[in-house]
């Protein structure tokens, strides 16, 4: 059942994307709930679009941290 509901949750996520697109707190929630499920490449992806819609972000540093680690063979 709860792989249901992340699954349920990522979906109303992605539906909220699509009507906000530019909305950089769905782009980080989406990025974590990816990043917490071992979705590392969305993860990636929706964090590189949160920087690229807040690139000013207090965040901005432990984000590009997050990707690096994400991107190095597990």
């Amino acid at each position: 059942e709860g792989l249901g509901r992340i699954e349920d949750a990522i979906r109303e996520y992605e539906a909220a994307i699509r009507l906000s697109p530019a909305d950089p707190a769905l782009h980080r929630a989406l990025a974590l709930l990816f990043d917490r499920e071992g979705r590392f490449a969305e993860a990636i992806v929706a964090y590189e679009r949160l920087l690229q819609l807040e690139p000013a972000s207090p965040e901005e540093s432990a984000i590009r941290r997050r990707i690096a680690e994400l991107r190095q063979p597990h």
